[in-house]
């Protein structure tokens, strides 16, 4: 994933303990001129909160940073508060490691997906587990299908 070059897995870290590489994707933000927020305000306010190595991805709302904390629940809770302290607004935030992603894209999920121009391939990352749905047990539907349940996330194609 090119989106992560530059971001140390979990078992690369410097001895300085500069900590392990993680994605922060807020939900809502900079959606068709809504929710509007300056990515170098968001990069700030992470910087603020102490993570290391923050870059801001466009204008997705989408952050790498590098923390010490190992549990991307108590990060999620912790990002989630400090910037509704800083923006004054709620903001989902979803937070996986670097490793997690690298995981999820060795497992080729859309391995084999004709893409058309109306094709849309989704990842849907939840805060949670879900119970490992039997895929074959669910509905069939020309227009949504899901193709693959792994850890704390669901891919379809649309």
């Amino acid at each position: 994933m090119v989106v992560l070059n530059g971001c140390r897995e979990s078992g690369e870290q410097e001895q300085a303990g500069t900590g392990i590489g993680y994605v922060a994707f807020l939900r809502g933000i900079n959606v068709g001129g809504h929710s509007i927020l300056k990515m170098a305000d968001l990069g700030k306010a992470f910087e603020a909160m102490g993570f290391r190595h923050v870059k801001t991805v466009l204008a997705s709302g989408n952050v790498l940073f590098e923390a010490s904390e190992e549990n991307t629940a108590v990060l999620s809770e912790k990002i989630m508060q400090q910037l509704r302290e800083a923006f004054g607004r709620e903001i989902l935030v979803i937070v996986r490691t670097v490793d997690e992603l690298r995981e999820l894209e060795t497992e080729h999920p859309f391995e084999g997906i004709v893409v058309r121009p109306q094709t849309r391939l989704v990842v849907m990352f939840l805060s949670d587990n879900i119970i490992q749905p039997n895929l074959s047990d669910l509905p069939v539907n020309e227009d949504f299908r899901i193709i693959g349940v792994y850890d704390r996330t669901i891919c379809s194609v649309i």
